[in-house]
This record gives C-alpha cells, sequence and structure tokens, in this order.
C-alpha cells in the first residue's frame, strides 16, 4: 500500500485484513506514521494505528486512535465499524433483563470478539484440533467450523478465549458484566442428564457426580428430551445458573467415547473439547461437501455453492437480489434463516427443517415454516429484552 491510499476506505479495508501474517505490524505502523507527517493526516492512518494496537492487545490505544480517525472524518467506514464494536463493548444488557438474556448478551460479546481478525489464528488453532494438517490449508472448512455457538462457547471456556476478552477488553466491560466473565473463568463444559423441562427452564442431573442443577434453559422442543445426555456450559449468573451455546447431546455412537472423556479430564483438561469439536465436525456442522450443497440448495435454490460468501452481509445481498420486491424484514429474516442453515450455526434450524422434509414436505413448505419458527424465536427473544 502507498501512504496516498490511506485517504480511500475500501483501500484500507483490503490492508487492514492483511494486518498480521501477511503484513507485519511494524511495517504497518511505519507507513502510519509517515502519513501523520503530512499537514492533514488522513483518517486511514490513524485507522491502521489503532488496527496495530488491538493486534497487540493495546485497547487503550485502540479507542485513541479510532476516535483521532473519527476526528479527520466521521464517516470513515472502517473507524466507524470499529467505534462501534467498542461501544458495544461498554454497553450493558439493562437492569431489567433476566439472568438468561445477561449471560447471552455477553456471549454476543465474546462472538464479536472471536471474530475480529486479531483473534482469527487462535480460532482456527483451535478448529484445527480436529484435523490432521496445517490448520492454515483448510481455512475456509475450519471458519465453518468456527461459526457455531458451541464452538464459540467451547472456544471461550476450555479453548481460553475468556480469559484473553479479559485481559485485553475487561477495563471497556460494565463493572457487572466483567464480574460475571470472571466467575466464569473456571466452568467447563458439563456432562448431565435432561431430567424435566419447562418453558424457560430444565432440570439437570451431574452425570458423574449426581449433583441436580435448575437451570434457566429455553431448548429446542425437538432437541434434547428427558432422559437424554449430553455435555453443556452451564455458568452462574449471580445465583443462577443458566445454559450459553448450543448443548452437545451424546447419541449411542459417542456414549463409551464420553464417558472415556470425563475419566481423562484430570490428565487432559481439553479432553472433552476434543471429543466436542469432532463431533460437531463430523456430525452436527456437516462439513461434508454433499451436505453442505443440500443446505445451500434449500435456502438459495440455483446458487453455486463454490465461493459462496455466507457471511449474514452476503447472504443479505443475495436475498435482495433474488427478492427485491419483499419488504426489509422479510429480506432480513430470509438471510437469518439462510445463514443459520448454512453454517449450521444454530443447528436445531436445519434439524427441523429435514424433519419436515422427511415428513413429506415440500421445500417450499419446509422453508416457510423454519422461517416462521425462526421469526417467532427472535420475536420472544426481543421480548425478554423488553420485559
Amino acid at each position: 500500500m502507498n501512504v496516498t491510499d490511506l485517504v480511500d476506505a475500501d483501500a484500507v479495508e483490503l490492508y487492514l485484513e492483511l494486518l498480521g501474517p501477511t503484513v507485519p505490524l511494524e511495517e504497518a505502523q511505519a507507513l502510519a506514521e509517515e502519513a501523520l507527517e503530512f499537514e492533514s493526516a488522513p483518517a486511514g492512518a490513524w485507522t491502521v494505528l489503532a488496527r496495530v494496537a488491538e493486534h497487540r492487545g493495546d485497547y487503550a490505544g485502540f479507542e485513541r486512535w479510532t476516535a483521532a480517525a473519527l476526528d479527520v472524518d466521521i464517516t470513515f467506514r472502517p473507524s466507524v465499524e470499529d467505534d462501534l464494536h467498542l461501544s458495544s463493548l461498554r454497553r450493558g444488557a439493562g437492569r431489567k433483563v433476566g439472568a438468561h438474556r445477561r449471560a447471552l448478551h455477553l456471549v454476543d460479546k465474546l462472538d464479536a470478539f472471536c471474530d475480529r481478525l486479531p483473534q482469527l489464528p487462535a480460532v482456527l488453532a483451535f478448529a484445527g484440533r480436529v484435523i490432521d494438517g496445517d490448520p492454515r490449508d483448510e481455512p475456509q472448512r475450519l471458519l465453518l467450523l468456527a461459526d457455531n455457538d458451541l464452538f464459540l462457547v467451547l472456544l471461550a471456556l476450555e479453548g481460553g478465549l475468556l480469559r484473553t476478552f479479559l485481559d485485553r477488553v475487561g477495563p471497556l466491560l460494565p463493572k457487572g458484566e466483567h464480574d460475571l466473565a470472571a466467575s466464569w473463568c473456571e466452568v467447563r463444559h458439563r456432562y448431565v442428564e435432561l431430567v424435566a423441562r419447562e418453558h424457560r427452564r430444565a432440570r439437570f442431573v451431574d452425570v458423574g457426580s449426581g449433583e441436580a442443577l435448575d437451570v434457566d434453559a429455553p431448548l429446542d422442543r425437538d432437541g434434547w428430551q428427558p432422559g437424554e445426555r449430553g455435555f453443556a456450559a452451564i455458568v452462574p449468573v449471580e445465583s443462577r445458573l443458566t445454559l450459553i451455546g448450543e448443548p452437545m447431546l451424546v447419541t449411542s455412537p459417542h456414549t463409551a467415547e464420553a464417558a472415556a472423556a470425563m475419566a481423562r479430564l484430570d490428565d487432559d483438561p481439553m479432553a472433552v473439547a476434543d471429543a466436542c469439536l469432532r463431533w460437531l465436525h463430523d456430525e452436527q456442522v456437516g462439513l461434508a461437501v454433499a451436505d453442505y450443497r443440500e443446505r445451500v440448495a434449500f435456502v438459495l435454490p440455483g446458487v453455486d455453492p463454490d465461493g459462496l460468501d455466507w457471511s449474514e452481509e452476503g447472504l443479505l445481498e443475495i436475498v435482495r437480489r433474488r427478492r427485491p420486491d419483499a419488504v426489509e424484514w422479510e429480506q432480513l429474516l430470509d438471510a437469518i434463516v439462510a445463514h443459520r442453515i448454512i453454517t449450521l450455526r444454530t443447528p436445531h434450524t436445519w434439524a427441523r427443517a429435514k424433519a419436515y422434509l422427511a415428513a413429506g414436505a415440500s421445500r417450499e413448505l419446509a422453508l416457510a415454516s423454519v422461517t416462521y419458527e425462526t421469526q417467532a424465536e427472535i420475536r420472544a427473544r426481543m421480548e425478554d429484552e423488553a420485559a
């Protein structure tokens, strides 16, 4: 990149994507500092300095240089996005929000932190535990695995993301949220059996210790059934317990392996995480090409799955082109359903679609049904936030 390119938001965005392994941080810093010698330093120079600071874990510098970039150009897109990220870290869930929603609000921040480029090497390395060879050779496959609630919570708890998160952004978090995150640092996935469930509560028993657990857990009605066992991330929120992330139901082929993983935990703290990652890779995420193509064809018939941009923004753009006359909220809902099914970020959506298809429903009816259910889930979540 040339110094003069730092005035161009598109050029800066492309350059920022190369920071780290491709473009050394020292080189990027030198380029930005050279631009600061101009009589009117461009916003891109401050933005590059901000991202260099973020990569180094210096969030005070990240904030300072982002503010400096916006002082130059309040519309400079990369800095606007950085400022939104920083603002979301500072924002609390609200005093009247229930325990489960406060936990999910913190998980949302972990998700956003995980998606930032400085965390990418750690994400790929963690995902790479389930494959042979160099994770750098299969980034698309591993990112598909990483785009899942279960993976995120495994990475946060067993994989150490939570401690990195606190070390780097802890000072930006509201005090209550900082304390909540700190209280989760020693939490690990538990092997539990579902005893009973109500609308938004569930009773579990710890398979190893026999401890009874009363948990905030709005489980999908067609998912985990009483009497079944699985791995779940059950965390404290003040005096309550709540479930975060997608639980990993242990099916009969993995029962013996689950018990063996629990028995090895004292010697191998990653035993459960490794087992769940492998099962997620093989069974839930469905990384086989045929299954991925089937999911794309279900939600976006006629779209080439090779090279598909399955980010939320990329899918929304496809939906807008395919349904230009639909109102905005309908386009957004379609994009959310497509993202859920293609990435299996919330695996139960694709499971429900397959259940409709197996019962004889057409593709159109099955898609309409899971879209309606997704809308109902979103509405219920909004009502929880407003309560």
